[in-house]
């Protein structure tokens, strides 16, 4: 009977420390939905902007970089996420906002198990032009793709 019972706690021990290294290495992808217009810069609480990423190819074209910017919305306690391309001509003339896109905070907090209020989102930093790492609530997450419609979110750490 002693032997079962050290199995059975083996058994647990392995299937809990799985579970938790799944957990956090989970990636998800999140479908984002195109927004046409949007007048939400009354409402910005954060706006961060990421590297600009120049193209070598064409000096007489007239798009020679782009940018993408992330934009925190907070109505009340609750936060919207957008995601947003930034094109700029020669020399960083020109700066165009190219295109709009909603992050959806409810599927991502849904699909990572958070309960309650859609609030806590905070950029940490810019990784590459694309990819960024944020805190919702306690934990760390690397959002990256942000130039595609489907963006991957991956949880890096939590408390």
């Amino acid at each position: 009977m002693n032997k079962l019972k050290t199995y059975s706690v083996a058994i647990i021990m392995v299937l809990t420390i799985l579970c938790s290294q799944w957990v956090f290495a989970q990636e998800i992808e999140v479908l984002t939905q195109t927004v046409k217009y949007a007048n939400h810069y009354p409402w910005i609480t954060f706006l961060s902007e990421g590297p600009i990423d120049w193209f070598e190819n064409d000096e007489t074209a007239k798009v020679q970089g782009r940018a993408f910017r992330v934009v925190v919305l907070t109505s009340e306690i609750y936060n919207t996420i957008y995601l947003e391309e930034i094109t700029l001509g020669r020399e960083g003339c020109c700066k165009r906002l190219a295109q709009i896109r909603k992050f959806n905070l409810e599927v991502f907090a849904k699909e990572f198990g958070f309960i309650g209020e859609l609030s806590g989102f905070e950029v940490i930093r810019w990784v590459t032009p694309t990819s960024f790492e944020f805190r919702f609530r306690e934990y760390s997450f690397l959002m990256s793709g942000i130039n595609r419609s489907r963006v991957k979110v991956k949880r890096l750490s939590g408390s």
